[in-house]
C-alpha cells in the first residue's frame, strides 16, 4: 500500500530532519497516543521507524507545497541552489581562501614595504650614494602599492559578498509560510493516514476516524489538553476526516 516510489526525493538534509520531527509530533497526538496505548502489536518507537522507513513516500503526498517551499528558499538563498554550478570562488570556502589569500599578501606586502624603505632611507642618511640605493625605494614603494590594492580588493569583495548573501524580512516571512504550508501539509496528507493504516492494520481493523485539525504553532502539534477545549464549544464544530 506504501512503497518508496516517489516523484521527488528530499532536496536537502535539512527537509529530512524537519519530517523526522513531524512525526515526532504526530506521535504526540492524542488520537495517535491513544490509538498506541490501545495497541498490543504495535508501540510508538516501531511505529515512528515504519514512518520514516517510508519518509519519501509520504513526503510526496504533498509535491505541490514541497515545491514552494523549495522555491522559496531558493529565492531566500540563491547560493544553496547554484552551489554546484557556482565558480568556487564565489562559495564559502572559495570566499574563505580568497580572504586568507588577500591578508597574507597584505601582511607580506606591508612588511616588505616597511623594511625596503627603512633601509632606503636608512642608507640615504648614511651615505651618498642615492643612485644606488633607489632600486630599494622601488621595491618599497611597489610593496606598499600592492599592500593597498589587496586591502582594497578585499573590502569590495566583502561587500559584495554581503550584498549576495543579503536577506529581507519578507522572503523570511515567505519561507516560513512556505515551511507551515509544506509540514501541515505532510502532516495531514501523508503522516496520519500511514500512522492510522499502520494502527488499523495492526489492530485487524478499518482505518481510524482521525481529526485533521490545523496545526496551531507550525508544527503539526495540537493542545494536549482537548476535553477541555470541548467544554466551550459546541458539538459538531471539531473538523474531522475520515482517513482511508
Amino acid at each position: 500500500m506504501h512503497n518508496d516510489q516517489h516523484p521527488h526525493p528530499f532536496h536537502y538534509e535539512e527537509h529530512r530532519r524537519q519530517f523526522e520531527r513531524i512525526v515526532d509530533d504526530a506521535l504526540h497526538l492524542d488520537d495517535i497516543a491513544q490509538a498506541l496505548a490501545d495497541s498490543p502489536e504495535l508501540n510508538a518507537e516501531q511505529l515512528r521507524t515504519a514512518t520514516l522507513a517510508h519518509a519519501d513516500a509520504i513526503a510526496a503526498k504533498a509535491p505541490g507545497e514541497y515545491r514552494r517551499l523549495v522555491d522559496s528558499e531558493e529565492r531566500a538563498n540563491p547560493s544553496q541552489s547554484e552551489q554546484a554550478a557556482t565558480p568556487f570562488a564565489e562559495t564559502p570556502e572559495g570566499v574563505g581562501v580568497f580572504a586568507l589569500a588577500t591578508s597574507i599578501t597584505i601582511i607580506v606586502a606591508a612588511v616588505s614595504a616597511a623594511v625596503f624603505l627603512v633601509a632606503y632611507y636608512v642608507i640615504k642618511a648614511t651615505t651618498d650614494h642615492d643612485k644606488s640605493v633607489a632600486p630599494v625605494r622601488l621595491v618599497g614603494v611597489a610593496s606598499l602599492v600592492i599592500a593597498l590594492a589587496a586591502a582594497m580588493l578585499a573590502g569590495l569583495a566583502m561587500l559584495l559578498h554581503a550584498g549576495r548573501n543579503r536577506r529581507t524580512p519578507a522572503v523570511d516571512t515567505e519561507v516560513r509560510l512556505a515551511r507551515e504550508e509544506w509540514q501541515a501539509a505532510v502532516l495531514h496528507r501523508g503522516v496520519l493516514p500511514f500512522m492510522a493504516t499502520m494502527l488499523a492494520t495492526a489492530a485487524g481493523t478499518d482505518a481510524r476516524v482521525i481529526p485533521l485539525q490545523s496545526p496551531r504553532n507550525g508544527n503539526g502539534r495540537r493542545p494536549r489538553n482537548r476535553e477541555r477545549e470541548r467544554r466551550h464549544e459546541p458539538e459538531g464544530d471539531h473538523p474531522t476526516d475520515v482517513v482511508r
